[in-house]
């Protein structure tokens, strides 16, 4: 027989974990980010991985009694998840919707070293404090509201579910744009670099580069351009700086697509850093010549 109050009391903890995760994600980013960031991808206040994370822990860890090999499973599992969840979301929506790239002992920037004691020891505390407090919360629900109780839960996060699905469903293809259009604005700057005798009386072009591509594209033009008070100009076309690109990309989003911007303050799309790397050897080995 269908225990209907077992299946309500797991999906009430379900979404007590998904709240716990959408809190602690939401002051780490606002402490990081020093501003305000409600952390999630759907609007509400609640971040399902947490909540599989969570649950999958309790379910799978918690006869386990040395806390070593605990934090040590936590880890494991909860990386496990992450890693899937990134693969998952850049595979539908060509994003990186977070990434650890530059941080130590990473594994293609999907996961690292540093996430792995943290959900270790957030796992030690789910399953050794927050599961026997939880579980306690609940069953001072009173039985016949229970059911109810889940359901309206199941229904809201239902909704917001569809609502942030629908309102995401161009946003892939906007991604691609602006990938595409980088690529163009990019492609016409390396194609109005001027001759290896001109670069060769260039000073600190290292500097102009570094200081210009992901930032001020036109800025990097101008810059060129005073470094060059002896010599002939060299014709280049006039080309949106990286600020106007993302104007342009704002202007473009609906209210989901910057709300899930805002939420993620790393996103990019899939294939823009390695774009951009690649722009930058190009332009070394130029002016290597």
């Amino acid at each position: 027989m269908l225990d209907l109050n077992g299946i309500a009391a797991t999906w009430i903890l379900f979404m007590m974990y998904c709240f716990s995760g959408w809190c602690c994600e939401s002051v780490s980013c606002s402490v990081r980010e020093r501003k305000l960031i409600n952390r999630g991808f759907l609007n509400g206040p609640y971040l399902p991985i947490y909540g599989f994370g969570s649950l999958a822990a309790v379910m799978l860890l918690s006869d386990v009694q040395d806390l070593v090999l605990l934090f040590l499973l936590g880890g494991l599992l909860t990386c496990a998840i992450e890693y899937a969840t990134s693969y998952v979301m850049e595979r539908i929506y060509h994003a990186r919707w977070w990434d650890y790239a530059d941080r130590p002992l990473n594994l293609y920037g999907r996961i690292w070293l540093g996430g792995f004691f943290e959900f270790g020891t957030g796992i030690v505390c789910v399953v050794r404090i927050a599961q026997p407090a939880f579980t306690y919360l609940i069953g001072c629900i009173p039985g016949i509201m229970l059911v109810p109780s889940a359901l309206v839960l199941l229904i809201i996060f239902c909704c917001d579910f569809i609502v942030t699905n629908l309102g995401l469903k161009g946003f892939r293809t906007k991604l691609d744009d602006i990938l595409v259009d980088l690529k163009d604005r990019m492609g016409s700057l390396r194609e109005s670099v001027p001759s290896r005798a001109d670069l060769a009386q260039m000073v600190g072009w290292e500097r102009v580069r570094d200081w210009s591509l992901t930032e001020h594209i036109s800025g990097a033009v101008e810059k060129i351009g005073e470094q060059l008070p002896t010599m002939q100009r060299p014709s280049m076309p006039q080309i949106p700086s990286i600020e106007e690109l993302g104007e342009k990309f704002s202007h473009a989003l609906n209210r989901q697509e910057r709300r899930v911007v805002r939420a993620f303050p790393h996103l990019e799309p899939l294939d823009y850093r390695s774009y951009v790397d690649s722009l930058y050897e190009q332009l070394r080995k130029l002016n290597n010549k």
